[in-house]
């Protein structure tokens, strides 16, 4: 069995094992409209070795301060000391580079991939996030839980590398471009792909793997026997809070270039 394979058959029993668990695509059916791109920017800037529960925190005294880009306008220069117990010295830099980009675009949050990543701080993932939860566009952020799931299931060397992220997650949109339809039959977008690898390598593929716990029957890398009742306790709200946080807080009327995911 080659890797595509594998990929396919395990977005397959991972759709099954988590079915209870609302995907981004159906998260953004619901929640799309409100959506906020800047919010999307700043919390998955700020997210950067910060633990969730931390993030939320954090981004909602974030929010209270500056609900929206706008709010930046006129408070420049940045009153730094209002930051203290909000945003830590090493992410200062991304949040001045922000406003900076922001600025320059007429307080909006470029949709352009390149362009956010002239914000420093910015790489391919968060970008890629930004694209998917904060635009609804086709994107695969990929984090370590992802990784380290595929590169079990493949086989692939465990390299913490950026390089090899960027190659992992390249080959999974390849995967899913060369399958859009056996996507669209199974309501998968391409950020639901990430989610589905995340969850599994938070709650079963973790550092230590439960491998009796996980239905991938074709990883390469399974070190015990799949038990009769696979699969870990799941909590169906567990990302809500930093969800939530995406949101505006009143309702709004979206912009017309986004459209959301698009299934298949």
């Amino acid at each position: 069995m080659d890797d595509t394979a594998r990929v396919l058959a395990a977005i397959k029993e991972l759709g099954r094992l988590y079915s209870g668990f609302a995907w981004e695509s159906e998260v953004w059916a619901r929640d799309g409209l409100r959506r906020s791109p800047y919010r999307a920017l700043v919390l998955f800037g700020l997210s950067a070795r910060t633990k969730d529960r931390l993030l939320v925190e954090m981004c909602t005294k974030f929010f209270r301060l500056y609900p929206t880009p706008q709010s930046f306008a006129d408070r420049i220069p940045v009153d730094k000391p209002e930051w203290r117990g909000i945003v830590r010295a090493g992410q200062r830099p991304f949040v001045e580079s922000a406003v900076g980009i922001m600025a320059r675009h007429g307080w909006e949050v470029p949709r352009d991939r390149r362009l956010l990543m002239e914000i420093k701080g910015v790489g391919e993932k968060i970008s890629e996030c930004v694209a998917a939860y904060g635009w609804g566009d086709d994107a695969l952020p990929m984090d370590g839980n992802g990784r380290r799931v595929v590169d079990r299931i493949c086989g692939y060397p465990i390299d913490r590398g950026s390089t090899h992220t960027a190659q992992v997650r390249n080959r999974l949109k390849e995967v899913y471009e060369s399958n859009r339809g056996w996507m669209a039959e199974r309501a998968v977008v391409m950020v639901d792909i990430h989610e589905m690898l995340r969850l599994h390598g938070q709650l079963v593929c973790g550092r230590v793997t439960q491998c009796h716990l996980c239905p991938i029957a074709d990883c390469v890398s399974r070190t015990r026997p799949k038990s009769d009742n696979n699969g870990a306790a799941v909590d169906t709200g567990m990302w809500d809070e930093w969800r939530d946080l995406l949101l505006e807080p009143v309702d709004r009327a979206f912009p017309d270039n986004c459209t959301g995911p698009v299934k298949g």
